[in-house]
């Protein structure tokens, strides 16, 4: 085996501290010379010194040598690491010195097979050792949890996005002319987006298009993870009537929505509509149960351990606009698109970043990807609105993010249901809207979409919907949205947690065991402390014990639905969903 020292080299050697001297010998000042590119190349070589030595020709044994600039060594067995002129000393005579010559700094006749042999086996290994299971973790990092950025073109012109944003009072709202599209986003928080208060310009095409329609300012989802949520938005029925979201549910997330709970895009195609949906979170695919009366489909596919990840935003849009011009513009066309670049690991356009560099690096990553998703859905609702002129558009999101903003809220969603994570945004545009503009206050609720939209079209909605519709509000025959109180509630990770909102204040209920049913206890906080960070329970009793029956009387109700409603549906996870399911968090 090639000695360490001859595998790296002297200036190498030197640089990572193992020059020619046995342990203990003091490190010179010229060893720290250039020590950082030293310390790289060493490591470098000593990843392959096993494989592939560097072969240098082994110093012949000399005697003992000193360089006569560094001072005495007393034992003769010792060398200095220094270089330069060596000067020859006689074992047998070690008060006598020779003449003058030049020895390498490797050179050392104490680099013997056993002292090189007891070396390599220790301290290179162990380094190459850590070496890899860094340079593995880092690998991990990068193929499966950094953000992605990926650099789109701006494709939407100014004046393309002003003429489709253009009002038309012409055009009716009606079952016969008017097409449908409605835009659920995922983990979008409503305080990032520039219509809900944010100071950054996260969504500029979303702040315009509400300027041209209806914002609700008080809607929440009805749960803060995908599945259920999004089962209450496009079947307007609580997330526990579905069975996606309690202890039933099954293990693995694998609970799939049941065939009897009829979906938005049912509805539309009784109606004659053609449907076409695109979406980018493997909760909302076919074998879930979210294709239900679709006539095209396109999910994410492959595995994330074969490097086909999570579809980006301007994928899902080229597909849902691939869809949708093949369906004859003299058939009504429904399209639901969903888009996740929001969600970890976010993946945004690269110069969006700059934009928010001032703030921490979490909210810049995320905010960009909030950029990029909305420059994204400028590009469709342009291209479709060019074609399709009477679009009624529906935009919402399963629900918000936690982003350790403040820090109680955790990094993401699932486990909590604060306001940061259960108030989501909803806005509706039509080119005919009488005052666009309009601010809504009053309660809305994801489980309020479906209604709307068949109330708005003059159709009648399904049986069994808990939503109610918002067409008085969206066309301006009132001030205030439907409701009273907003709930929501998560069976997600083995938590249960609850909460009902009036506006004034919102009282969340934490279970000890994730049940139906048990000890719990509640908290209160008031509309203003959007971060929960002081409980007024004790300090209001009258309106904590009024909203503790109004959440008791909804988790109530949710039960009785649960039990009359179907069975639930489980199915095994396949490999692809399976991966793309644990990329994004949502199994262990």
């Amino acid at each position: 085996m090639v000695p360490l020292r001859q595998a790296v080299g002297p200036p190498l050697a030197r640089a990572a501290g193992i020059c020619p001297r046995t342990t203990g010998t003091p490190r010179l000042p010229t060893c720290r010379r250039n020590r950082v590119w030293s310390v790289i190349r060493y490591l470098r070589r000593l990843l392959f010194a096993g494989m592939k030595p560097h072969h240098r020709p082994a110093p012949q044994h000399s005697p003992t040598v000193r360089t006569a600039a560094c001072p005495p060594i007393r034992n003769a067995r010792r060398f200095s690491h220094c270089s330069g002129r060596q000067i020859r000393r006689d074992p047998i005579h070690p008060h006598e010195w020779g003449e003058s010559v030049r020895t390498p700094c490797y050179g050392s006749p104490m680099s013997d097979a056993s002292h090189s042999t007891r070396f390599l086996s220790r301290k290179p290994l162990m380094v190459t050792g850590l070496l890899l299971m860094v340079s593995g973790a880092l690998a991990y990092f990068w193929i499966y949890v950094r953000p992605v950025p990926h650099d789109m073109p701006d494709t939407v012109s100014p004046d393309a996005l002003h003429a489709a944003l253009t009002p038309d009072p012409s055009l009716p709202i009606d079952i016969a002319h008017t097409d449908v599209l409605v835009i659920a986003a995922c983990t979008l928080r409503q305080d990032r987006m520039g219509v809900y208060g944010h100071k950054y310009p996260t969504t500029p095409f979303l702040d315009r298009l509400a300027s041209q329609g209806v914002v609700f300012e008080e809607h929440f989802s009805q749960t803060p993870w995908t599945r259920p949520a999004m089962g209450a938005l496009f079947t307007g029925k609580w997330p526990r009537q579905l069975k996606l979201d309690n202890p039933g549910a099954g293990k693995g997330f694998t609970a799939v929505l049941h065939p009897d709970h009829t979906l938005i895009a049912e509805v539309m195609a009784s109606q004659g509509y053609t449907a076409v949906g695109a979406v980018a979170n493997p909760n909302l695919k076919t074998r879930f149960g979210f294709s239900q009366g679709f006539s095209a489909y396109f999910e994410p596919e492959g595995t994330y351990k074969e490097r086909t990840p999570i579809p980006t935003a301007d994928e899902v849009v080229n597909n849902l606009l691939s869809m949708a011009a093949e369906v004859p513009l003299d058939q009504r066309l429904y399209a639901r698109i969903n888009v996740l670049d929001t969600h970890l690991p976010q993946k945004y356009t690269r110069r969006y970043l700059k934009l928010f560099d001032a703030q921490p690096q979490r909210l810049a990553k995320y905010d960009a990807a909030l950029r990029t998703v909305d420059a994204e859905l400028a590009r469709l609702f342009t291209e479709l609105r060019a074609v399709r002129p009477n679009l009624l558009v529906l935009f919402a999101a399963d629900h918000g993010e936690g982003l350790y903003l403040p820090r109680h809220h955790g990094p993401e969603h699932g486990n909590y249901v604060y306001r940061t994570t259960t108030q989501t945004p909803w806005i509706v545009y039509h080119p005919a809207l009488p005052e666009p503009g309009r601010r809504i206050r009053g309660r809305s609720m994801n489980v309020d979409v479906l209604p709307t939209i068949a109330d708005l079209l003059g159709i009648s909605s399904p049986a069994s919907v808990n939503g109610a519709s918002q067409k008085a509000a969206i066309l301006a025959q009132t001030t205030a949205a439907a409701h009273i109180y907003a709930y929501s509630e998560t069976f997600f990770r083995k938590r249960h947690l609850s909460m009902v909102y009036d506006g004034q204040h919102q009282l969340i209920r934490t279970y000890t065991k994730p049940t139906e049913t048990g000890p719990y206890t509640d908290q209160m906080f008031t509309a203003a402390d959007w971060e929960g960070n002081t409980d007024v329970l004790l300090d209001e009793p009258a309106q904590a014990s009024h909203l503790a029956d109004m959440l008791t009387q909804w988790e109530a109700l949710s039960l009785v639905l649960s039990a009359n409603g179907p069975d639930v549906v489980n199915d095994n996870v396949d490999e692809s969903t399976d991966d793309m399911l644990k990329a994004l968090g949502y199994v262990d």
